[in-house]
This record gives structure tokens, sequence and C-alpha cells, in this order.
């Protein structure tokens, strides 16, 4: 008896090592789920907010771009116009608007790149979204490779025609109103010939009316691939807001 006593405390003892061990690994384990799901919840919210920014500016580049076609048409219009009534003054507007360029990309990419690239896309516990947000990557590549024309074709062939053909200053002038905005453009006003140059002879010459299609050509794919992706972003936001509990959840 007295030899079994010690040998059933010695197995108790033992137990009771064993169950704070697993005991203690439990807790830290928990602990280590709880950070990652903050870890988690605090890497979706900035991607949410990343994702909202994007829409407001993929809105504004649509009109942006859709203010430049506008302008480019038009000028397409009067070029085929035999009798046009449109004022010299005007004309130097619409080749203003159609001036403007977009040298950078809409979208801001920094959330989305320090969850992928820093290897915590694994922390993402919705298998869906995972994959989802690796889609993106892909998706936003091709659109910022369209708006990358958009600058291509103003530097390589929309300028090199004017300052051949055209009256820069006057132009320059001419462009009192940014597109997607209506809001009025304060540039700077520069000295000008005290003769206009009247820029409706370029819409007569084929060289220029090829011109103003390829920059429509380039505004229509930009704004393809905007329409394209617009019902990505939106069902992305969708899916972020579900799991951080956002506004878009209900939509």
């Amino acid at each position: 008896m007295e030899t079994v006593k010690p040998l059933r405390r010695y197995l108790a003892e033992g137990a009771a090592i064993v169950v704070s061990i697993l005991l203690a690994f439990a807790i830290d384990a928990s602990w280590e789920g709880w950070d990652d799901a903050q870890e988690e919840g605090r890497l979706l919210q900035a991607l949410e907010a990343e994702f909202r920014s994007n829409q407001t500016m993929v809105t504004f580049r649509t009109e942006w771009h859709r203010d430049i076609q506008e302008a480019l048409l038009a000028l397409l219009s009067e070029a085929t116009s035999p009798q046009s009534t449109t004022s010299p003054d005007s004309i130097d507007s619409l080749i203003g608007m159609a001036s403007w360029f977009n040298n950078q990309s809409t979208f801001e990419m920094s959330a989305n790149d320090a969850l992928v690239l820093s290897g915590k896309l694994s922390l993402v516990s919705n298998e869906g979204l995972r994959q989802r947000i690796t889609a993106w990557n892909r998706k936003v590549a091709y659109v910022t490779r369209t708006e990358a024309q958009d600058y291509d074709t103003f530097s390589g062939i929309w300028m090199p025609y004017l300052s051949t053909h055209g009256y820069l200053p006057q132009i320059s002038n001419a462009i009192t109103v940014q597109p997607g905005t209506g809001e009025a453009d304060d540039g700077l006003k520069v000295p000008t010939a005290s003769v206009p140059f009247d820029h409706r002879e370029l819409l007569r010459d084929r060289r220029f009316q090829n011109v103003l299609l390829h920059r429509l050509w380039v505004q229509l794919d930009i704004l393809i691939a905007y329409q394209q992706l617009e019902p990505d972003l939106l069902s992305m936001l969708r899916l972020l807001s579900a799991e951080t509990g956002g506004e878009w959840a209900e939509n």
C-alpha cells in the first residue's frame, strides 16, 4: 500500500504537468490566432479604403476621358462638315481640351502590394477573397498598360503634329476648363502673336484627321478598360465590406 500511494501521486502530478503544458499550448495558439485575426482585420480595412479610393478615381478618370473623347469627336465632326460655322476660338478650345493627357496610373496599390508582396496573404481566411486579391493585380496591370497609351500618343503623335502645324501658345491660352471636373483652369497665360492663327485650317488636313482618330481610339480603349474593370471593383468592395462590416456589406 505504501508503494501504491506514491505511484498514484506521481501519476497525478505527471497528468497535471501534461494538462498544464497542453493548456499553455492552447492559450498560446489562441493568442496567436487572435493576433492573426487582428492583423487580418487591419489589412482588410486598409485594402477596403484603397478600393474606395480607386472607385472614386475610376469615376473621375472616366469623366476625364469622356470629355476628351467628346472634344475629339467634335473636331472630327467639324473636319467633315462642308460648311462649318464654328468660330476659331471654339476650335482652339476643343483642341485645348483634346490636349489634356494622363501620365500616371489611376490606381493606388500600396495596401494591395503590402498584403501580397509581404507574404501576408495567407492571413486572409476567405479563400475566395484571396484568389480575387491576386487576380486584381493582373487586371489592374492590364488597365494601367492601356492608360499608358494616353501619354504615348500625346507625346509621340499629338504634340509633334501641333508643334509643326499649329500655334501652341494660342492653344495653351485656350485651355480654360479641366476635363472631368468642369472647373476653370488657371494655368499660365502666355504672350501670343497679334494676328491669331486659324486652326480651322488644320481640320482640312487628312494627317490631322488621322491624328484625331488615333487619339480617339486611345480614349475609347481606356474607357472600355474602365468599364470592364468596374464590376470587379464593385464586387471586391462588397467582399471586403462583408469581411470588415463596412457599409458595402448590405449593397
